[in-house]
């Protein structure tokens, strides 16, 4: 049998390969739609799209864009209105939410969540105001450094002083040790002295009595 061709209609156009029909940018077909509809006034699509992508300040309901509430915020193509966190207040425009500081700004990353980060100053000020703040950062990592190092050497006269104090009793403890020891020595050699000189003198006395 012959394959016949269907001509798209209405917002459609011809797919890949031709075996579909896909809705032309700025239109949409969502799954429950049989056909391509125009996407709402300020917003767009792709081909092909099921969905239309609302300006920042909106959010798509899946018909039609939503203005966000008061306190929310939404960047573009949102499907969702964000809440601004504690601390911030949305803007008029519904686009951002104010961080309430200067050094704060609002950004929306990749997936469409916004937060406040914080603005690094690239100016010339703003460069040598870094490099003060890096030199003085330096300059208290070397001082505790050096207060490190008088402790270190103040602990170590401590324990050295402490060591000859005890080296010094110890010796001082040897020689009464040794002293005493030299007086026992003394003693005991002079009884032995003292003992062999009357036994001595004892038998002198036995071999006159029998000559």
């Amino acid at each position: 049998s012959m394959l016949v061709c269907t001509p798209c209609s209405g917002l459609s156009t011809p797919g890949t390969g031709a075996e579909s029909c896909l809705c032309i940018p700025g239109s949409f077909r969502a799954e429950n739609m049989t056909s391509c509809t125009m996407c709402p006034p300020d917003s767009t699509s792709l081909l092909g799209s099921d969905h239309c992508n609302c300006t920042a300040g909106n959010q798509w309901n899946g018909t039609y864009c939503n203005p966000c509430k008061k306190g929310t915020v939404s960047s573009a193509g949102a499907w969702e209105c964000q809440v601004c966190p504690e601390h911030t207040t949305a803007h008029e425009s519904r686009t951002f939410c104010d961080c309430g500081s200067e050094n704060e700004k609002w950004v929306w990353d990749e997936e469409g969540v916004g937060l406040c980060q914080t603005i690094k100053d690239t100016s010339f000020f703003g460069n040598i105001n870094s490099l003060v703040q890096s030199a003085l950062l330096g300059v208290i990592s070397l001082a505790s450094l050096f207060q490190i190092i008088v402790l270190l050497n103040k602990v170590k006269k401590k324990v050295t002083n402490a060591t000859k104090g005890v080296m010094g009793a110890v010796t001082s403890v040897g020689a009464m040790v040794d002293a005493q020891v030299g007086k026992v020595k003394d003693t005991i050699e002079a009884n032995v002295i003292a003992e062999t000189g009357e036994q001595s003198s004892g038998k002198e006395t036995e071999m006159q009595q029998k000559v």
